[in-house]
């Protein structure tokens, strides 16, 4: 406790089965303030409740949180949910967590068993590796976050996640705003507002099924949304505009092998400013209706 609300941790901390790690503030603005010196990291196997605290990685020689770089070569502290039976992260900030290195990538759902009954609300991830990691975890919310300047993702739900809302945040200044990917299923994406994304907006990856894309305003991607080697999903009531690509593509790669792009519906969406509108390679039985395209540069 170094005082004024502040703690380094210069350890790992796990939290074991049946065990809580719990820490909160009502202070308002003024958050406290846990710094995670050198590469140690929060494990969790139990519960962990976080709300009003801001957490980063620390550097105690420098006296000052952990940059990355581009390919994630530094190890830095992170916090990694493994099998964990549950918690919540509210109203707080999370930032400079993570390097290329499983379970330790940022804010990671890895390890051990899926991890389950998570809330992510009303918070800020910001210059992160992975700023959200699952691997077969379920019931899942990520409810009113902004997420920014991170390196990889914003969101990545991966590995057979299922039973997951990712719904009004704000994701902005990330290479892929949200990507699920990898037998993800019952994924429901809405709300959101994409912004400034140097790749891709959403992202329906690798056999990805049963899940929607609804109501999400993405402006300046590469592509707003992709649908790749999935099926059986909705893309609807979405506004993308300013795609430097397409607004949205349906796709196989030239071997799909983790599923086919097959059998979704993409309607009532609106497309505008963008280079073309639609645009389906390699993929076959969806249905497109009902969409609007406003000054498509190439094709509708």
């Amino acid at each position: 406790n170094t005082g004024a609300g502040e703690y380094i941790l210069n350890a790992n901390l796990a939290v074991n089965d049946d065990v809580t790690f719990e820490m909160t503030s009502s202070n308002g603005d003024n958050l406290q303030y846990l710094k995670i010196a050198g590469a140690n990291g929060i494990i969790v196997y139990g519960k962990i409740q976080i709300a009003g605290v801001k957490i980063t990685s620390w550097d105690t020689e420098t006296n000052s949180p952990i940059f990355q770089t581009t390919t994630g070569s530094i190890p830095r502290a992170f916090i990694n949910l493994r099998g964990s039976e549950g918690g919540f992260v509210h109203d707080s900030e999370i930032a400079y967590l993570g390097y290329q290195d499983f379970g330790r990538r940022g804010f990671d759902l890895f390890g051990d068993g899926p991890s389950h009954d998570l809330e992510i609300r009303g918070s800020e991830f910001h210059n992160m590796w992975f700023a959200f990691f699952s691997n077969g975890a379920y019931n899942v919310v990520i409810d009113g976050n902004e997420y920014h300047h991170n390196i990889k993702y914003a969101l990545d739900p991966h590995t057979g996640t299922y039973n997951m809302n990712i719904t009004n945040n704000w994701l902005h200044h990330n290479p892929i705003g949200a990507i699920c990917s990898d037998r993800c299923y019952d994924i429901l994406i809405e709300g959101n507002l994409v912004e400034d994304t140097t790749d891709i907006g959403i992202f329906f990856s690798r056999n990805m099924t049963d899940s929607i894309a609804r109501n999400n305003q993405i402006y300046n991607a590469t592509s707003g949304i992709i649908v790749s080697e999935s099926p059986n999903n909705q893309i609807y009531n979405n506004t993308i505009e300013g795609a430097t690509g397409a607004g949205i593509r349906l796709l196989n790669p030239p071997i799909a092998d983790d599923g086919f792009t097959e059998d979704n519906h993409v309607y009532n969406n609106t497309i505008s400013n963008s280079e073309d509108g639609i645009r389906e390679i390699r993929s076959h039985d969806n249905i497109l209706e009902d969409n609007k395209f406003f000054n498509i540069e190439s094709d509708e």
